[in-house]
């Protein structure tokens, strides 16, 4: 029986050359989903932060009592104002309003009535006393503020913003950078 000269199989050339193609678009379809998981979790941890806030200037207006939050660099804690010993103190009332640290890589930068904050790398030390850079007060007023938070080596911001009839808002500003 004749062989049919039309049917030909793939050279191994051939078929490494797909191969190829097909594992260098894989790598490029991989890391173009882990940039965006990055932003994902840089806009969730914005959107969290937003959250917190708004629920502490809602304790502050329930309870009567001052608020406020201290900033670091990768990290934040709820400070509530102690009227008999006059001063800052750590927020304990609640486990939802406890320290928190930014994810690896990411970090906080403030401004607060239109004025650079610089913001300490380690926490403060509550023997030297806590003052919030954002006070959250009974009465439902802010400090203006703008809080970026920012990825190392990335163009990537988000914002969480307070005026001071105290609405709090989060944008996305990556595309101004």
């Amino acid at each position: 029986m004749p062989r049919n000269s039309t049917m030909r199989g793939f050279s191994l050339l051939e078929l490494l050359v797909v191969f190829t193609i097909i594992g260098i678009l894989l790598a490029l379809a991989t890391l173009s989903v882990n940039l965006v998981g990055e932003d994902e979790n840089l806009e969730k941890t914005a959107r969290r932060t937003h959250a917190l806030m708004a629920l502490a200037t809602e304790e502050a207006l329930l309870q009567g009592r001052d608020f406020g939050i201290l900033f670091e660099q990768r990290g934040y804690q709820f400070l509530a104002f102690d009227y008999d010993r006059s001063e800052w103190v750590a927020y304990a009332g609640d486990d939802m309003f406890r320290p928190r640290t930014l994810e690896e890589g990411q970090y906080f930068e403030l401004d607060v009535e239109g004025q650079v904050v610089l913001l300490d790398a380690e926490p403060p030390d509550p023997e030297n006393g806590l003052v919030p850079q954002v006070p959250l007060l009974s009465s439902g007023d802010l400090v203006p503020f703008e809080l970026r938070i920012r990825r190392e080596f990335e163009d990537t911001v988000f914002v969480v913003s307070g005026q001071a009839n105290g609405v709090l808002e989060v944008r996305d500003e990556s595309e101004d950078y």
